[in-house]
Protein backbone atom coordinates (compact mmCIF):
# COMPACT_ATOMS: atom_id res chain seq x y z
CA UNK A 1 0.00 0.00 0.00
CA UNK A 2 3.11 2.69 0.78
CA UNK A 3 4.64 1.35 -2.46
CA UNK A 4 1.24 2.76 -4.31
CA UNK A 5 0.80 6.33 -2.44
CA UNK A 6 4.38 6.69 -3.32
CA UNK A 7 4.00 6.10 -7.23
CA UNK A 8 1.19 8.49 -6.95
CA UNK A 9 2.81 11.15 -4.99
CA UNK A 10 5.61 10.92 -7.45
CA UNK A 11 3.06 10.59 -11.08
CA UNK A 12 1.89 13.81 -9.19
CA UNK A 13 5.28 15.73 -8.58
CA UNK A 14 5.97 14.85 -12.05
CA UNK A 15 2.89 16.02 -13.66
CA UNK A 16 2.98 19.10 -11.52
CA UNK A 17 6.87 19.51 -13.18
CA UNK A 18 5.50 19.42 -16.46
CA UNK A 19 2.78 21.73 -16.35
CA UNK A 20 5.39 24.12 -14.68
CA UNK A 21 7.73 23.71 -17.36
CA UNK A 22 4.96 23.98 -20.01
CA UNK A 23 3.89 27.73 -18.70
CA UNK A 24 5.52 29.86 -21.35
CA UNK A 25 8.11 32.47 -19.95
CA UNK A 26 6.74 36.08 -20.77
CA UNK A 27 9.56 38.02 -22.54
CA UNK A 28 9.62 42.02 -23.08
CA UNK A 29 10.60 43.22 -25.88
CA UNK A 30 11.56 47.13 -26.87
CA UNK A 31 12.45 48.05 -30.88
CA UNK A 32 13.59 50.97 -32.09
CA UNK A 33 13.89 51.52 -35.98
CA UNK A 34 15.20 53.99 -37.80
CA UNK A 35 14.26 54.66 -41.72
CA UNK A 36 16.45 56.14 -44.24
CA UNK A 37 20.20 55.82 -44.90
CA UNK A 38 21.72 55.18 -41.21
CA UNK A 39 18.70 52.51 -40.86
CA UNK A 40 19.86 52.71 -36.98
CA UNK A 41 17.75 49.91 -34.71
CA UNK A 42 17.96 48.81 -31.26
CA UNK A 43 16.03 45.40 -30.48
CA UNK A 44 15.78 44.53 -26.51
CA UNK A 45 14.80 40.98 -25.48
CA UNK A 46 14.63 40.44 -21.86
CA UNK A 47 12.73 37.61 -19.80
CA UNK A 48 10.00 39.40 -17.41
CA UNK A 49 11.32 37.44 -14.92
CA UNK A 50 14.83 39.61 -14.79
CA UNK A 51 12.48 42.46 -15.22
CA UNK A 52 11.04 41.96 -11.75
CA UNK A 53 14.20 40.67 -10.33
CA UNK A 54 16.19 43.57 -11.31
CA UNK A 55 14.01 46.52 -10.04
CA UNK A 56 14.69 45.68 -6.43
CA UNK A 57 18.17 46.21 -6.99
CA UNK A 58 17.52 49.79 -8.34
CA UNK A 59 18.91 51.97 -5.47
CA UNK A 60 18.54 55.98 -6.08
CA UNK A 61 17.05 58.68 -4.39
CA UNK A 62 13.65 58.46 -6.40
CA UNK A 63 13.67 55.03 -7.06
CA UNK A 64 14.16 51.81 -4.51
CA UNK A 65 12.69 48.67 -4.27
CA UNK A 66 10.73 48.70 -7.48
CA UNK A 67 8.35 51.77 -6.81
CA UNK A 68 9.19 55.67 -7.63
CA UNK A 69 9.09 58.14 -5.27
CA UNK A 70 7.98 61.86 -6.68
CA UNK A 71 7.75 64.93 -5.26
CA UNK A 72 5.43 66.82 -7.81
CA UNK A 73 4.35 70.27 -6.90
CA UNK A 74 1.42 70.69 -9.63
CA UNK A 75 0.09 67.07 -8.10
CA UNK A 76 0.64 64.00 -5.91
CA UNK A 77 0.67 60.68 -6.30
CA UNK A 78 -2.37 60.34 -3.93
CA UNK A 79 -4.39 63.19 -6.23
CA UNK A 80 -3.56 61.18 -9.23
CA UNK A 81 -4.46 58.06 -7.70
CA UNK A 82 -7.56 59.89 -6.67
CA UNK A 83 -8.28 61.07 -10.08
CA UNK A 84 -7.51 57.87 -11.74
CA UNK A 85 -10.12 55.95 -9.16
CA UNK A 86 -12.54 58.68 -10.37
CA UNK A 87 -11.89 57.74 -14.12
CA UNK A 88 -12.47 53.44 -13.69
CA UNK A 89 -15.60 54.08 -11.89
CA UNK A 90 -17.07 55.51 -14.94
CA UNK A 91 -16.48 52.70 -17.27
CA UNK A 92 -16.80 52.94 -20.93
CA UNK A 93 -15.65 56.31 -22.39
CA UNK A 94 -13.52 59.27 -24.41
CA UNK A 95 -11.50 60.98 -21.70
CA UNK A 96 -9.95 63.65 -24.13
CA UNK A 97 -9.61 63.76 -27.97
CA UNK A 98 -6.59 66.14 -28.53
CA UNK A 99 -6.71 67.55 -32.14
CA UNK A 100 -3.70 69.98 -33.63
CA UNK A 101 -1.98 69.99 -37.37
CA UNK A 102 0.36 67.55 -35.89
CA UNK A 103 -1.39 64.75 -34.57
CA UNK A 104 -5.14 63.86 -33.68
CA UNK A 105 -4.99 62.34 -30.37
CA UNK A 106 -8.03 60.07 -28.53
CA UNK A 107 -7.55 59.09 -24.67
CA UNK A 108 -10.09 56.43 -23.88
CA UNK A 109 -10.98 54.04 -21.28
CA UNK A 110 -12.53 50.66 -23.20
CA UNK A 111 -13.07 47.06 -21.37
CA UNK A 112 -10.43 46.86 -19.17
CA UNK A 113 -7.93 49.14 -20.82
CA UNK A 114 -6.76 52.82 -21.07
CA UNK A 115 -5.80 53.16 -24.93
CA UNK A 116 -4.04 56.17 -26.36
CA UNK A 117 -4.69 56.40 -29.67
CA UNK A 118 -3.95 58.52 -33.02
CA UNK A 119 -6.05 58.80 -36.30
CA UNK A 120 -4.56 57.24 -39.53
CA UNK A 121 -3.86 60.42 -40.44
CA UNK A 122 -1.74 62.31 -37.22
CA UNK A 123 1.92 62.62 -38.41
CA UNK A 124 2.61 61.17 -35.48
CA UNK A 125 1.25 57.52 -35.15
CA UNK A 126 0.82 56.19 -31.40
CA UNK A 127 -1.10 52.85 -30.04
CA UNK A 128 -1.29 52.51 -26.29
CA UNK A 129 -2.90 50.30 -24.52
CA UNK A 130 -2.32 49.56 -21.21
CA UNK A 131 -4.82 46.89 -19.11
CA UNK A 132 -6.38 48.69 -16.21
CA UNK A 133 -4.97 46.50 -13.56
CA UNK A 134 -1.19 47.40 -14.26
CA UNK A 135 -2.56 50.81 -13.45
CA UNK A 136 -4.09 49.90 -10.94
CA UNK A 137 -1.05 48.14 -9.40
CA UNK A 138 0.99 51.26 -10.41
CA UNK A 139 -0.55 52.76 -8.39
CA UNK A 140 -0.88 50.84 -5.37
CA UNK A 141 2.68 51.76 -3.86
CA UNK A 142 3.12 53.69 -0.62
CA UNK A 143 2.15 57.49 0.09
CA UNK A 144 4.06 59.15 -2.83
CA UNK A 145 5.23 55.81 -4.83
CA UNK A 146 4.08 54.35 -7.55
CA UNK A 147 5.03 50.47 -7.39
CA UNK A 148 6.50 49.68 -11.03
CA UNK A 149 7.60 46.33 -9.72
CA UNK A 150 4.00 45.82 -8.59
CA UNK A 151 2.65 46.74 -12.13
CA UNK A 152 5.53 45.04 -14.19
CA UNK A 153 4.16 42.33 -12.69
CA UNK A 154 0.75 42.46 -13.54
CA UNK A 155 1.77 43.58 -16.73
CA UNK A 156 2.90 40.07 -17.21
CA UNK A 157 0.52 38.00 -15.88
CA UNK A 158 -1.87 39.44 -18.38
CA UNK A 159 -0.08 38.09 -20.80
CA UNK A 160 -0.38 41.42 -22.54
CA UNK A 161 0.68 41.68 -26.61
CA UNK A 162 1.23 45.22 -27.82
CA UNK A 163 1.50 47.78 -25.25
CA UNK A 164 3.22 50.72 -27.02
CA UNK A 165 3.99 51.80 -30.81
CA UNK A 166 5.16 55.25 -31.84
CA UNK A 167 6.07 56.27 -35.35
CA UNK A 168 7.40 59.78 -35.81
CA UNK A 169 8.83 60.94 -39.17
CA UNK A 170 11.50 58.04 -39.58
CA UNK A 171 11.28 57.33 -36.58
CA UNK A 172 9.67 53.59 -35.16
CA UNK A 173 9.39 52.35 -31.54
CA UNK A 174 7.07 49.07 -30.24
CA UNK A 175 7.24 47.53 -26.80
CA UNK A 176 5.38 44.52 -26.77
CA UNK A 177 4.83 41.19 -24.63
CA UNK A 178 5.10 37.58 -25.74
CA UNK A 179 6.17 34.17 -25.03
CA UNK A 180 8.93 34.34 -28.24
CA UNK A 181 12.13 34.82 -26.60
CA UNK A 182 13.48 36.41 -29.85
CA UNK A 183 10.36 38.70 -30.35
CA UNK A 184 8.61 39.23 -34.15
Amino acid sequence: MNVKRVLVVALSFFLLIVVVQAQATQWIHVRVEEAGESGESVKVNVPASLVSTVLPLIQTDEFSNGSIKLDQEEFTIPQLREIWNEVKRHGNYELAAIKNKDINLRVSIEGDHLYVTSAEGSETQINAQIPTPVVDALFSGEENELDIRAAMDVLVASGAGNLVSVRDGSTTIRVWIDENSAGE
